[in-house]
This record gives structure tokens, C-alpha cells and sequence, in this order.
């Protein structure tokens, strides 16, 4: 509890504090349809609420909790068996290094085979990591989170993305 009223403070005040911040970049005159203060205005407005959120759930939490331990305090003291205190082992221990080397193994690709073929190779491995069985859930996530991606950054937020050497160069430069 303590230490989620500790993270909700830490956040506020670090979203407050470059929040104000944000307001001092210098605007640009580009082509763009955003600003360059959206996305840092947007991203800690955002994580100002949820450590508010954080903060009031978390007081709130914490004063069930209090009026419930009196209560129990009242009437008979719980007892507690070994099963209460069972130390799981985590399901799948590996995922971590597998989901830490397939996004090292996206930064050496994105250059080479560009933007398209490698977050479609990504988003496979991921979503067979996460355990997806069904073929057609796989392939419609990853082309459809490509396809999104691809059109979030070139479309809407003019983000130039790597197109790689090659014959994966021609084929981004089909596609955009």
C-alpha cells in the first residue's frame, strides 16, 4: 500500500513538473498534423491521471482495509495454514529472454529488411510466444497491426520509417 502511494506521488509530481515544461518547446512550422507538443503534452497528461487514479484507489484501498482488520479484530482471530503462503514459480520462466531477444533481434533487422517485413516477423513471434494456436488469429494480427502501424506513422504522425537494402527496399517503396 505504501508503496503504491509512494509511486502514485512520484509520478504525479514528475508528470506535473515536465508537463509545465512541454509548454516551453518551441513550436515549428511544419506539414505535419500534429504538433510537436502532442505527443509529450498527451503522454503526461496521461500519466497524470493514472497516477491520481493510482493515488485515489489506493486511499481508498487502504481505508477498506482498515475498517475490515477492526471488524476482524472484533471477532476471531483468522488462522492461517502453509497453503496461504504457496510460493508459485512463474508459468513460463523463459519468456522474458525469449521476448527480450526477439526485440534485439527486430533492432538488427528493422535496418535491413525495413519497417514492413520485420514488424511482421516480430508481431508472429510474439503472438506465437503469447501463445496464439489458431493460424488465422496469427496472420490477421500480424498484418493488421503492420498495416496499422504502417499507416500511423507515415499517414498521420509523417514519421519517416527504415525501408532496408535490397530487393526490401523496392518492395517498401511499392507499398509506401
Amino acid at each position: 500500500m505504501r508503496t503504491n502511494i509512494v509511486v502514485s506521488i512520484i509520478t504525479i509530481l514528475f508528470s506535473a513538473f515536465f508537463l509545465i515544461q512541454t509548454g516551453q518547446i518551441v513550436e515549428r512550422e511544419t506539414d505535419a498534423t500534429l504538433s510537436s507538443t502532442f505527443w509529450p503534452t498527451f503522454l503526461l497528461s496521461s500519466m497524470l491521471v493514472l497516477g491520481i487514479i493510482l493515488l485515489v484507489k489506493t486511499i481508498i484501498q487502504r481505508k477498506t482495509n482498515r475498517a475490515d482488520a477492526a471488524e476482524e479484530q472484533e471477532g476471531v482471530e483468522a488462522q492461517l495454514d502453509d497453503s496461504d503462503f504457496v510460493d508459485e514459480a512463474p508459468a513460463f520462466p523463459n519468456r522474458l529472454w525469449l521476448m527480450i531477444a526477439i526485440s534485439f533481434a527486430y533492432v538488427i533487422l528493422l535496418p535491413l529488411v525495413g519497417f514492413i517485413l520485420s514488424s511482421l516477423v516480430i508481431l508472429v513471434a510474439i503472438t506465437l510466444l503469447m501463445g496464439v494456436k489458431k493460424w488465422s488469429s496469427l496472420v490477421l494480427t500480424s498484418v493488421l497491426g503492420t498495416a496499422f502501424l504502417t499507416f500511423l506513422f507515415i499517414n498521420l504522425l509523417r514519421v519517416p520509417l527504415p525501408r532496408g537494402v535490397g530487393i526490401f527496399r523496392d518492395l517498401s517503396l511499392l507499398i509506401y
